[in-house]
């Protein structure tokens, strides 16, 4: 384990072929070592010797190169997002993990989570963002440094899978291997929660093996069992149009004018129909035996032939 892919490159070209190790080669290869390790901060537990050993020994080779400098220059740029949109600022270091039925997403950004947390239409950036790249789940690993004193902060958003989302969290908090030492923090957003990460060593690299764990370990049938619940609006359209039903009903058999104004009402009505003590889930006719059952039961769902009408003239 090296702090730094450029780090093994650079060991295979030193011990292969160390003619190609230009000034402008050695100064790439030794901006992504300092970069990646945040130029051999021990606070953030990257740096390995390997990793301090193969800088040494290209700037061996160009005692001019200053890497506090080159350092400077490049972690400025880097964290410099003025410009760009906030599905541009999660798209510039996304990683994906996914199993049969779940796609969760991993922005990495280099502005503390606050700060990227102000914009107003943070939500429906979420969403069209998650949208667009068909992430259910995004999870943000914001990472600033400020003054030398490096921060991290995480924030989770759930764009489907709202009780996945908690079963995340839970695993977040949790965690022992790494400890994330995570504290809430407060945003305008009740879809969105975010931690301060108290251990900054807990890179993303460290923290979606947690991730792999839990996909792997995923119950994906009871999670597809519940994707076929129905939401409580489409129980809300059944509602309405199942008493529309049953209202239509009644009007078909109480539409035709009666010419026996006269005539006494029956003397043992059977039942009367009252709308507000309709059942709105009563789609189908109970298949318990009933002793009392109309014999037009399977034709009449609704229970509007039993009621008795004046009859016709």
């Amino acid at each position: 384990m090296v702090g730094s892919c450029a780090t093994l490159i650079t060991e295979k070209i030193v011990n292969t072929d160390a003619s190609v190790l230009t000034e402008e080669v050695s100064t790439l290869l030794i901006g992504t070592i300092l970069l990646d390790t945040v130029n051999f901060d021990p606070a953030v537990g990257k740096t390995t010797s390997k990793d301090v050993a193969m800088v040494e020994q290209l700037t061996e080779q160009f005692p001019s190169l200053d890497k506090n400098e080159l350092y400077e220059s490049l972690q400025s740029a880097k964290c410099d997002l003025s410009g760009l949109y906030p599905d541009e600022i999660l798209l510039k270091d996304l990683k994906c993990l996914s199993n049969d039925v779940i796609k969760l997403g991993f922005s990495s950004i280099t502005l503390h989570l606050e700060k990227f947390l102000q914009n107003d239409n943070v939500i429906e950036d979420f969403k069209s963002f998650c949208a667009s790249h068909d992430i259910d789940i995004l999870v943000i690993m914001a990472i600033s440094i400020d003054e030398g004193t490096t921060t991290r902060q995480l924030a989770i958003y759930a764009h489907r899978h709202d009780n996945i989302k908690n079963d995340i969290i839970f695993k977040l908090e949790c965690s022992i291997a790494p400890d994330l030492d995570l504290s809430p923090m407060v945003t305008s957003f009740e879809e969105i929660t975010a931690y301060y990460q108290g251990n900054i060593t807990a890179s993303r690299k460290k923290v979606l093996p947690i991730f792999t764990e839990f996909l792997e370990n995923m119950n994906t049938d009871t999670v597809r069992e519940k994707d076929t619940v129905p939401s409580s609006s489409d129980l809300m359209d059944l509602d309405s149009d199942t008493l529309s039903a049953k209202s239509s009903g009644l009007s078909e058999l109480t539409s035709e004018p009666s010419t026996t104004a006269n005539t006494p009402a029956p003397s043992s009505p059977q039942k009367s129909i009252d709308l507000l003590g309709l059942d709105p889930f009563a789609l189908a006719p109970s298949t318990q035996p009933n002793d009392n059952a109309n014999n037009n039961a399977d034709q009449d769902p609704f229970g509007v032939l039993d009621t008795q009408l004046p009859p016709k003239s």
